[in-house]
């Protein structure tokens, strides 16, 4: 049974955008710190040291906007692999209490990443994005609206003259 687009799938989702979120803000919290120790250097000219700079400029909208594109593309994607799958209408309520399972594992999720980001250590490279702190702020409401999106790709389709 190696099927793709079922509501397991989220959990998934769940992890790898937890992932991404928190590698990218300790990366730029890492290059902030790795850029402080070279701008300070006075073994590196001045070329070198404005283009490390820009860079570290650049590093928060960039990663942000690839963050947003990689969860929106995993949203669609989950909706698409879920329309190919044929399920029987019968595992509908199963999915909903399934749904539940992952709107609970989401919040922690959620709530793991607000007590990483909002951390002393961590609050000023968290400040530098956009996208990311609005979805895992929201990330329960976002995994809500995944699931329901998933559940309608699942169950939301005309069967006629088809076998299940």
């Amino acid at each position: 049974m190696n099927k793709k687009g079922s509501i397991l799938d989220l959990f998934l989702v769940i992890i790898i955008v937890f992932a991404l979120a928190f590698t990218t803000i300790m990366g730029y919290k890492i290059f902030d710190s790795v850029n402080n120790n070279l701008q300070d250097s006075d073994s590196i000219d001045a070329n070198s040291k404005a283009l490390i700079q820009d860079n570290k400029d650049s590093y928060a909208s960039l990663f942000d906007g690839l963050f947003l594109f990689a969860f929106i593309g995993l949203g669609i994607a989950l909706f698409i692999s879920a329309f190919f799958l044929n399920a029987h209408p019968v595992f509908y309520f199963f999915a909903l209490i399934l749904l539940s399972l992952v709107v609970f594992v989401a919040g922690i999720m959620g709530n793991t990443y607000e007590a990483i980001s909002s951390s002393d250590s961590l609050s000023d490279a968290t400040s530098q994005f956009t996208f990311i702190p609005f979805v895992m702020d929201n990330f329960v409401s976002f995994i809500v609206g995944l699931g329901f999106l998933l559940i309608i790709g699942l169950y939301a389709k005309s069967r006629m003259g088809e076998g299940y």
